[in-house]
């Protein structure tokens, strides 16, 4: 299922435990989305025998951009690419979500909306720096269901310098009272250059308790699983049937293209990244310049690929696509570990997929680095 993701890198304030490629400067949309459209033009070539099925506006925060622009941008990929979506999401922050918006997005093709919640608790959306309350999050949420929208994600994080775990349920129960088709719940990680990483450095903030932590991730286990939701990925949760499609494409090793700043590309044995630099990124393309950086995948990239991502998921990892990019001696090597781990109990075998115990999933990349080779 290829898909195609759009990074909008502008959002209106900088979250202190962010370290997405973004910008607070909103004077220059209008020349980074120039920027944007030329490289969609001059990708097109390249992807013409490609129909996308999944088309996804992430960021940074796409919802800020105004209906006109972004309507102009779809327009723009409609005409250049075949896209035959069945699934069209749009990141949105509460505090951009109007009926104006919800009926323009709709309009356009838009019909999936993740929406960054992050916490029900009104004090720690202050210290997030959140542009949003508690009581803003629910009401774009009735909002939406209103204008005609059935499909969201809700964005929650945990394990942040302070909660409780009483608090991380009563963030929890408050979801399941909205009952959204689909939650991802992260860990806060205290990212280098941050303002959450120079809060720590300076005394103001207390580094987090790793069992508190890996407590947390197992209460959200434990609840979500047991209101009905699939654990399908570490940090995902969905109704039956309503897995994130897109996402579900970069986990299965699927083909996709990224546009804008910081993109990522991926497509057979190639990766490619965009700068991570509106100016920059601006300014080759409008010079007929490379604006990407890229790499020619081995199979040993290739091969570890598929431990990192699919120790992540419900499925697990395929054994027939790990020994397609391993030789007879490397396979029967690697296959000795996988044998050792499963007498141990840390993974199960199922249909030649390699499953970790979901005992240890807050773990997984402990033992995804045992596989990698």
């Amino acid at each position: 299922m290829p898909g195609l993701y759009v990074h909008i890198p502008f959002c209106h304030k900088a979250c202190h435990y962010c370290n997405f490629h973004f910008s607070t400067n909103l004077k220059t949309i209008h020349r980074t989305l120039g920027a944007i459209r030329k490289e969609a033009e001059l990708q097109a070539e390249k992807f013409q025998d490609v129909s996308f099925t999944t088309l996804y506006f992430g960021g940074g925060t796409p919802s800020l951009l105004d209906l006109s622009d972004l309507s102009e941008l779809f327009s723009v990929l409609r005409n250049l690419y075949v896209i035959y979506s069945v699934e069209s999401t749009l990141e949105a922050n509460p505090e951009d979500i109007s009926s104006e918006k919800l009926e323009g997005w709709l309009e356009m093709g838009i019909d999936r909306l993740s929406i960054g919640i992050q916490t029900f608790n009104d004090a720690q959306l202050k210290i997030f720096n959140r542009n949003h309350t508690a009581a803003q999050a629910r009401q774009c949420i009735d909002l939406a269901k209103s204008a005609g929208f059935s499909h969201f994600n809700l964005d929650l994080i945990f394990g942040f310098p302070g909660q409780t775990l009483k608090q991380w349920d009563d963030d929890l129960q408050k979801m399941l009272e909205i009952g959204p088709e689909h939650i991802s719940v992260y860990a806060l990680t205290r990212e280098e250059g941050t303002a959450y990483d120079q809060l720590y450095k300076k005394g103001i903030l207390d580094e987090v308790n790793e069992s508190l932590v890996s407590d947390m991730f197992y209460l959200a286990r434990e609840r979500l699983t047991h209101a009905g939701y699939l654990h399908y990925e570490v940090s995902n949760y969905a109704l039956p049937g309503h897995e994130a499609r897109h996402n579900s494409g970069y986990w299965s090793g699927d083909l996709y293209l990224g546009l804008g700043p910081s993109a990522h590309s991926y497509a057979h044995d190639k990766r490619w990244w965009n700068f991570s630099n509106n100016a920059l990124y601006e300014k080759t393309l409008f010079l007929n310049k490379k604006w990407y950086e890229e790499e020619i995948l081995t199979n040993k990239n290739r091969f570890n690929e598929i431990i990192i991502t699919g120790i992540r998921t419900s499925k697990g990892i395929s054994i027939e696509k790990c020994k397609k990019f391993l030789d007879d001696e490397e396979f029967s090597d690697w296959y000795k570990k996988v044998e050792d781990l499963v007498k141990k109990g840390i993974f199960n075998l199922k249909a030649d997929h390699l499953i970790i115990n979901p005992e240890y999933l807050f773990i997984s990349d402990t033992f995804a680095l045992q596989l990698l080779i």
